[in-house]
Formats: structure tokens, sequence, C-alpha cells
């Protein structure tokens, strides 16, 4: 069956009119303009972008603004003062505040909990104790955040309460402890022993080791043969714990040392003693009680075949924990000692002064006198000594002034540390990005080195290919071979640390990652069509890899670039807080500018020896929180780079 369509049923339409392509419309951009178009759609590109660019302005400017020395202390009263921002401190949030979580505490300086109940041990809360790492006042603590816990622990210190001192033996099946102080014990004396606890098959006897021990002992025993105990007096033996009391008499009177000894078939029983007390007859001696830390200071004794600890369990201490006004306590007023021509050298300075004396007794001037209006550099004078005469004619004596605290650390007032101080009383706001660049710049000149040289070598090796290839190839693998470890020591060794070691190890082998990324671009582009073109055209070696095949894995090559910054500055961090850096009493002269050696790493290094005490966990944070921020900021900038400098996706939004 024929199935064509019979032809007298087409016809023509429009056929005199003529058609044209339709006129583009947009106008022609260039390869970056369209690179750029694709950059800017991207939301979270431009947040990187931009937090960048805030790293690199802030670099270069907070130190430039912030006129202060950072290879030596400012102000050793300024050290470890934590962040303090403006306006969030008024809603409690790094407002200059520590939070002291364990202190010690003052048993002499307390307040009554409930005043209206009596002083007694319970009702007392107690300030914390200044020493010589922490000196708390408690004038500057938190209303109302300062509690006090039990923390419990066997240490033998004063500071510990309570709890029992216990005889462990350790693989014998006897121990003895002593209490090393002569006692004379009268005739009738009461030796009191209160047990806490005591092995089932346990004994606790008790003894008076004479002082003429030595003379009572047949010849050829020694004092550490436990057949000795038998010139020893014995009081009386203790084999179960009562609530009671133990009470033993001393029959007659004798002098020496009072010793217990445990003994027990098994070797790991243990007898718990809650307290030992001697009560002496009337007008015979002061009684004496043992417990706790008194007793835990008896000593375990050397006998032969004997063997057991004499520990302490189950004590307690007090501590405080609390909330601290640093910033209040470092500038507050001081009371200070002058000479009076120091003194006087202070009113020239400042004539005002004068003028601004009154007297809090005008009839007694020695009741001494404030400074009013100010601020000025001496807030009182509280007293003065007797001037006494010297050699030249001259009086010669001392003031007790109050010193203005912020004027003394030279400021008008209470300063705002964004990231806090370091262990030097230095701006760390300041010396975190004083150190950044540093680390940026010497992470941008070993990026470019390693870019140029992985460049060159992955164009010769990709392009060329065949044999040259395989020869460039073995190279790498043994370079890249060498421990990273060995690398660096070797070269510790012989250029010691600072920036020639810096520049050299993290070149020697970091251009290996770019000539690999490159070489993997040409073996992917050479065979290109337009490349077999432009060879076939006459084309260079040259043109080809620069015009034709460089330039289409730009994009890939370009991320890169941009990820070996953050993977350089990572790096040097890394080897600064080990050791191998630039060292932070070291600079870099490049003729126009200097840099200083302190790094990330060395901030690092110094606030992780500080993170354990109370409030300076931020010399850890703020440093870490920046190299993460920036390895983020610079990752996601690279692959928009990346992503907008990729030739396949031209024309696209």
């Amino acid at each position: 069956m024929d199935k064509r369509i019979d032809q007298s049923k087409f016809q023509f339409v429009d056929i005199n009119e003529k058609i044209f392509d339709a006129k583009f419309e947009g106008k022609p951009r260039s390869f970056l303009k369209d690179a750029m178009v694709r950059f800017a759609k991207n939301k979270l590109n431009l947040i990187a972008t931009t937090i960048v660019a805030m790293v690199i302005f802030l670099s270069i400017f907070v130190p430039i603004l912030t006129p202060k020395d950072y290879s030596s202390a400012n102000n050793a009263n300024m050290r470890y003062l934590p962040p303090r921002v403006p306006l969030l401190e008024k809603i409690g949030i790094l407002d200059g505040t520590i939070k002291v979580k364990s202190a010690n505490v003052d048993f002499d300086n307390y307040v009554l909990i409930n005043p209206a109940e009596d002083d007694v041990f319970e009702n007392r809360l107690f300030y914390p104790k200044s020493d010589q790492f922490n000196n708390y006042d408690k004038n500057f603590i938190k209303s109302g955040s300062l509690v006090n816990f039990h923390e419990y622990g066997n240490n033998k210190t004063p500071e510990y309460l309570g709890g029992t001192n216990d005889i462990i033996l350790n693989n014998r099946q006897a121990h003895i402890v002593m209490y090393n102080t002569n006692v004379s014990f009268a005739e009738n004396t009461l030796v009191k022993v209160t047990l806490n606890s005591i092995a089932e098959n346990g004994k606790l006897t008790i003894y008076i080791k004479p002082n003429n021990l030595t003379e009572l002992l047949p010849e050829g025993m020694l004092e550490t043969d436990p057949e000795s105990l038998a010139y020893y007096v014995k009081l009386g033996e203790i084999t179960e714990a009562t609530e009671e009391a133990v009470e033993l008499l001393v029959e007659d009177t004798v002098s020496g040392k009072l010793a217990i000894v445990f003994e027990s078939p098994e070797s790991r029983d243990r007898v718990s003693i809650n307290s030992i007390s001697f009560d002496f007859p009337e007008g015979k001696g002061q009684d004496i009680e043992f417990e706790g830390y008194t007793l835990s200071q008896w000593s375990s004794i050397t006998m032969t075949g004997f063997g057991g600890t004499w520990i302490r369990n189950n004590a307690y201490t007090i501590k405080a924990a609390f909330t601290y006004y640093k910033y209040n306590d470092i500038f507050a007023n001081r009371l200070a000692t002058i000479s009076n021509v120091e003194y006087e050298a202070i009113l020239e300075k400042n004539p005002e002064m004068r003028d601004a004396i009154v007297y809090n007794d005008p009839a007694d001037p020695k009741k001494g006198w404030k400074f009013e209006g100010g601020p000025f550099e001496l807030v009182e004078v509280v007293s003065y000594t007797t001037p006494i005469t010297g050699p030249d004619g001259q009086p010669y004596f001392s003031y007790r002034v109050l010193k203005n605290g912020l004027l003394a650390s030279g400021y008008t007032e209470t300063p705002f540390f964004l990231f806090g101080t370091d262990g030097k009383g230095r701006d760390l706001f300041a010396e975190v990005w004083l150190s950044l660049r540093t680390s940026l710049l010497l992470g941008v000149i070993v990026s470019v080195i390693n870019i140029v040289i992985g460049i060159v070598w992955g164009s010769i090796s990709g392009y060329f290919g065949g044999t040259i290839d395989f020869a460039m190839e073995r190279f790498v693998e043994v370079l890249s071979a060498f421990p990273g470890l060995t690398v660096l020591t070797i070269l510790y060794i012989e250029f010691g640390a600072g920036f020639g070691l810096l520049l050299i190890y993290l070149t020697y082998s970091g251009w290996i990652g770019v000539a690999g990324m490159t070489r993997i671009q040409f073996y992917r582009y050479r065979g290109r069509e337009y490349v077999l073109a432009s060879r076939t055209l006459g084309a260079s070696d040259a043109r080809l890899i620069f015009k034709h095949i460089l330039p289409n894995g730009l994009g890939y090559i370009i991320t890169s670039v941009i990820l070996s910054v953050p993977s350089m500055i990572l790096t040097e961090a890394s080897l600064s807080y080990l050791g191998f850096g630039l060292g932070e009493s070291s600079t870099l002269n490049f003729g126009l500018f200097k840099l200083s050696g302190l790094s990330l790493g060395i901030i690092l290094y110094e606030g992780q020896n500080n993170m354990t005490t109370p409030g300076r966990f931020y010399l850890v944070l703020i440093p870490a929180i920046i190299i993460i921020i920036i390895m983020i900021a610079f990752n996601l900038f690279g692959n928009a780079l990346r992503d907008a400098m990729n030739p396949s996706l031209r024309g696209q939004e």
C-alpha cells in the first residue's frame, strides 16, 4: 500500500518574507568579567572573601595603630587579664571577670552565712587564700558568687581536715608507726585510742618506746629487730572498734615515744584510726590529742620483717569558687611608700596637685590629706614619718601614700583588651594580628616559590611526557620519600631555628603538590582538538603551554595556590609551637619594614602552659579560633575562585 502523501497538499508559508538570525541583545564580556559574575553569585563566597580581606587588613594595620613594645613586658601587673569587650560586658559576657572553680580558703578570713546565728565553723563562708601564684582581694569578688565546697583527698597537709589515718599491711603481717617526739608519761596517764575499723583478725598493740631502750637491749640485738618490742612498755591491745575511746593506763612514770603496732595474718589488712590522745594527771602535763592532720604526721618505722603504709584517708578540705573582677583588682588604688624627694618630684611635675590638697584634719597635718579633683598620680597621703637630718643637712623622711592604680599603669580609664593580655602584660589582640602578619607574608613567599617551581616542573613533565615525564616523576618520588622530621632535624642542626629553616623546609618539597596538579591538567588538555589544531598551524611549545593549555587548568591551579597559604600558616604555627620557628625575640628585616618573630604557634605554646590556671584558657582558645577561621575562609575562597576561573563554566551563572 502506497503511504506517500500527494504533493499537491503541501503549500509554502511566508515564501516572500526574509528570515534573519535574532540579534544578540546582551553585551559580550571577558573571561575575567564572566568569572567575577559567577563568583559574586555565591553569597558564601563573598563572606569568605570579606573574612580574608579583614584578616589581611587587621594584620597590617592593628600592630601599626597599637603603640606597644612586643619584645618586652609592658606592665607586670597587667599579666593575664581576661578579655573585656565594650557593650558585651554590660550583659555579663566577656566582662573582664574570671571564674575561679577551686581555690584554697583562708580559715582566718570569713563572713557568717547567717549573721543571726552563732559564730561556729558550719556557719562560716571562707574567703579565698592568697599565695605566691594568686592574690585575691575579697573586695573584688562578685557579690553572691562566693561558695564553699568540700574536696576529699589523702593529703597530709593542714588544709585537709578530719578523716582517718590507716595502717595498711604490704605483703607483711605487721607494721609499726611512732610519734617521733619524746613525751614524759606520768604515772596514771591515760592513752585513749579511737578506732574507726579494724580487720577481723587484726590486733593493734600500744607501746611506749623508752628513751633508754639501747641500754635495755641484750648484746647483739638491734632496735630494728622485732624482738626489741619485748623491751618496750606495753600499754595494751585493741582487737575491735568501738564507739567509745579505748583507755590504756600508764602504770609507772616513763619517758619515751608512743608506738602502735598493727598485726594480722592477712597481708593486705588494715586498721583505721580516728584519734589518739594523752590525758595527763592534773599538774603533770598538757593534754595532747592527735587526729586528722596531726595524727598523719606520725611516721612509719623500719623494723625487720615489718612492712606497710601509713596513709591519711577520707580527709577533706574546704575550697572556694567565685567570680573575680580581675580588672578592678589590677587597676585598684594601692598603698605605697615613697621618699620625700619622690613626693616633691611628683608635685613639681603636677603643680596643680598643691592646690588640690584637702587635709583630713586641718589642725593636725599628721592625719594625712587627700588630693581632690584630678585624677592625680597620688590619691591620698595617709601618713609620714618623722624627718631625719642627713649628712647634707637636708631632712629625709617617707610618705605612706595611696597611688592611683590607673595612672600608675599608664591609663586614665579602665582599658578594654578584646583578647585579654598575655604573660608579659601585652595586648593579645594586637599580638595575634602582628603574628598573623608574619605568618601571612611567610605563607605568601613560600607559596609563590612553590607555585613557580611547581608550575614550571609540572608543565614540562605533563606537556612532553614520555621519558622526560618518567625521569621527572622518579625524582619527585625520591624527594618526597625523605621523612619530614628527619629533614627538619638536619636543617635545624645546620641552620638553627629561624627564617632560613622555615623557608627551606616549607619549599624543599612544598612545590610537589602544585607540580602534580599542573601535570594532571596538562595531560588532560594537551590532546584536545584546539591544541592539536594550533600545533598543526605551527604554534610553538611555549604558546601551546601558556596560551592554550595552562589557562584551561588555571582554576585548579589557583585553588592549589590559595589553599597553600593557610596550609603554610598552619605548618609555620606548628613548627613555632615545637620550637623550630622564628623565635619571639627575632625580627625579619625586609628593608622598608620589619616583621616580628612572634607567631601564632608561639602564642599557642605559651597559652597551653597556662590553660589549666583559672581564667587563662583564652590564651589557647583565641589563637586556635583565629587559625580555624583562617583555614575555613581561605578554603571557601579558594574553592570559589576555582569555580569562577573554570573555563568549562563560562557563560553559566
